[in-house]
Parts: C-alpha cells; sequence; structure tokens
C-alpha cells in the first residue's frame, strides 16, 4: 500500500509539474501568469500575441519584430514598452488594431453613453452610439433601452442613426436592434490564422461576435421600412450593425461612406491591464461580399440623411 500510496503522489507531482509548466508556457497568452513577467518577458508575450495578426506574415513584420525584441531589452518598465506595442499593433494588424494602456480604458456605461429615443411622426427614430464591452449591467440596459422602444410597435417606419458610432461592442448594439432582423447567420469572420467563425442570432443574443445580452422581451416586431444614418465617424462594430442589416427587404442607407475598420479584432488584456486589440480576420456579409477595411457605401450618398430617410419612408 505504501508503494502504491507513494506512485499516486509521484504521479500527482508530475501532473502538477507538467500544468504549471503548461502555464508558464502558454498562459500569459490567455493573461494568466505564475509570477510577475520582467519588462522585456512583457514585451515579448505581446509580440506573439501579435502574431495572430492578419499582417504577420509579411517580411515588414518580421523585420519589424525584430526591431521591436532588440528596443525591448532596456526596457525598465512595462510602461517603457507602449510606444513600440502601439507601433508594432499597427504593422502586425493594420489600422484597426491598437495597443493602450490601462488608464486610458473606460467602458463604464454612463446615461450620456445610452442610446437615444425619439419620435417623429409616426416614425421611431434611435440614435446607437458607441460602447463599449465589460460593463454587464450598462450593456444590458443599452440594448433593452433600443428593444423596448421597438417592442411598443407604435410607428410605421424605424430610423436607426449609426452617425459617429466609433464601434466597441457588437453584441449590445445588434441584439438591441435585433427584433427588426430575421434569426440565423448575419456575418462570418474570414480569420488569417484560424478557422473562419459565423456570428449568428437568436432570441434577441448575439453568438460568435461581442458580448452576449440577455433581453428583458425578446421577439420580432411587424415588418416596416428601416433606415439606416451612416457617415466617416461609423466604424468597426457599428459598420457589423450595418452589415447586419445588409440584404433585408425594406432597408436602405442614407449619409456618407463609413470609416472603413471593416475587419475582426481580437483583445488581449496584458498583466497590467493594459489592452491590445489586434486584427486577425475579414468580414463577409449574409450575400458573400468580402470586406476588408473599406468603406460601406450608402444606398443614398446625401448631406440631409434624416430627411431623406423620412421622405423615403413615406413612399413605402
Amino acid at each position: 500500500m505504501k508503494k502504491i500510496h507513494k506512485i499516486f503522489i509521484g504521479a500527482a507531482l508530475a501532473l502538477l509539474a507538467i500544468v504549471l509548466f503548461g502555464i508558464y508556457q502558454l498562459g500569459p497568452m490567455f493573461n494568466l501568469y505564475l509570477f510577475p513577467p520582467s519588462p522585456q518577458k512583457y514585451a515579448e508575450i505581446a509580440l506573439a500575441q501579435m502574431e495572430l495578426g492578419i499582417n504577420s506574415d509579411s517580411q515588414e513584420w518580421k523585420d519589424f519584430q525584430k526591431e521591436a525584441l532588440t528596443q525591448v531589452k532596456n526596457s525598465k518598465s512595462y510602461e517603457d514598452n507602449y510606444d513600440i506595442l502601439a507601433e508594432a499593433a499597427k504593422v502586425a494588424g493594420g489600422k484597426h488594431s491598437f495597443f493602450v494602456a490601462a488608464d486610458e480604458i473606460d467602458n463604464k456605461v454612463k446615461d450620456s453613453d445610452l442610446p437615444k429615443i425619439e419620435k417623429q411622426g409616426d416614425y421611431l427614430i434611435l440614435t446607437v452610439p458607441e460602447v463599449g464591452a465589460g460593463d454587464n449591467e450598462g450593456i444590458t440596459q443599452y440594448a433593452n433601452q433600443l428593444n423596448d422602444a421597438l417592442q411598443k410597435q407604435d410607428y410605421k417606419g424605424v430610423v436607426v442613426d449609426l452617425r459617429d458610432n466609433f464601434g466597441g461592442d457588437m453584441g449590445p448594439m445588434i441584439s438591441g436592434l435585433s427584433s427588426l432582423i430575421p434569426d440565423g447567420d448575419l456575418i462570418t469572420f474570414e480569420m488569417a490564422k484560424s478557422s473562419d467563425s459565423v456570428v449568428k442570432l437568436a432570441e434577441g443574443k448575439v453568438m460568435g461576435g461581442g458580448s452576449p445580452v440577455t433581453l428583458s422581451h425578446p421577439g420580432k416586431v411587424k415588418p416596416v421600412p428601416v433606415a439606416i444614418l451612416m457617415n466617416e465617424e461609423t466604424a468597426s462594430s457599428a459598420e457589423i450593425t450595418i452589415l447586419a442589416f445588409k440584404g433585408l427587404d425594406k432597408v436602405r442607407t442614407f449619409g456618407k461612406p463609413t470609416a472603413a475598420y471593416t475587419s475582426v479584432n481580437s483583445t488581449f488584456d496584458q498583466y497590467d491591464k493594459a489592452l491590445l486589440a489586434i486584427t486577425m480576420g475579414y468580414l463577409i456579409d449574409r450575400e458573400g461580399t468580402k470586406y476588408e477595411n473599406v468603406p460601406l457605401q450608402p444606398d443614398v450618398e446625401t448631406e440631409d440623411a434624416l430627411n431623406e430617410a423620412l421622405e423615403w419612408m413615406k413612399d413605402q
């Protein structure tokens, strides 16, 4: 029995050693650490995460990564690495990628960040602002504020105003508008270094992209014309929200071409709570059109998007 006991303890210790070694080797990719990394290790981890970027097979990235590793050898703190890591993110992932310090991140949803609900005659006007991830209570309130207005069904058409919405979390944006969108496949993420994935909508929840949000009263509303307003400051998740409506009946877009951040970002929390967002793929809409950081074009290009949208809905 003693021999068996010793064998059991030995096996358990061996397994523990394997687990700890695995955390030491791979854990930092998922923000798991056995002990604080040195400034040099911190930079190495972030640069390794950037290997998932859409441009990471390029010679430009390989040369830049080598230079970055040389530069960080003299870093005395994590902060000493920030500038070179911010530049590296753009090289590895393109313009949609970024690296930001923890004190530059504020995802708390304030009252001023919530959607604005208005009625103009028979038409409901929803102003859909940018919103960050991480505040579960805030994004739930955000999505329900849109959905509750739509569930009243006291309108003949809906204006979805995404002008000046620079993105953030697509989950609450699309969930809040989900009563206007059929359940099923919305967008395909075509990934550079991994398998493609499909973003789906079911019962008010977005799955496969953004934060999942639970609506108080999910359900589709009666079909009405939907006008979407867009401009040069409509970007990222706001552009994905537009694509969620692409190809649907009685949907028309008005305004100006968007900001051209039509790509897929994944985020990595760093040891000191800094954030790396790296572009890992592109977008394909339900009609099969691919978008690679190109602007979305409005159906009607105009300086007077709201009034032209209202006029269009009157004729539907």
